[in-house]
């Protein structure tokens, strides 16, 4: 996958529940495709509809007027939806240990990090809620194996 790419460190009671499966030859695939079903369905959430970074800061409102106007005349556009491409390249991958999502188009990073013209809008990473969401997924998943 090519783009933007954000690493998640932290959650380690999530880590050492997943090490202990991992140690005991557990099957993770079921898992980790959840969790990756789940941080596409929330990137995309968040880019359609709450326009916050995983962080829960505002992005900041387009300041070029061409995108304004586009945004007036098309429903559901707006910050990251210009031409919906973005959104509908949302998508991941999954392997027995891994969980992973983020977008294949070459100006994903740009719209995550910024540049010189153009204001950072993160979309990709964790925000509070997944940090619950997936830890609490891992325990049911590791309670259905008990």
């Amino acid at each position: 996958m090519s783009g933007a790419s954000v690493t998640l460190k932290g959650l380690s009671e999530a880590q050492d529940l997943l090490r202990g499966l991992i140690a005991k030859g557990e099957n993770l695939t079921p898992l980790m495709r959840n969790i990756q079903t789940y941080g596409v369905k929330s990137t995309k959430k968040r880019i359609r509809d709450e326009k916050r970074s995983p962080d829960g800061q505002p992005w900041p409102v387009y300041k070029n007027t061409k995108y304004a106007a586009r945004k007036a005349k098309l429903k559901n556009a707006g910050l990251l939806v210009y031409s919906g491409m973005l959104l509908k390249s949302i998508s991941g991958e999954s392997t027995r240990d891994t969980a992973q999502w983020g977008s294949n188009k070459e100006y994903a990073a740009i719209h995550q990090f910024g540049g010189k013209h153009i204001a950072a809008r993160p979309f990709l990473g964790l925000s509070d809620d997944n940090e619950e969401d997936i830890p609490d997924m891992m325990k049911k998943y590791v309670a259905g194996k008990a």
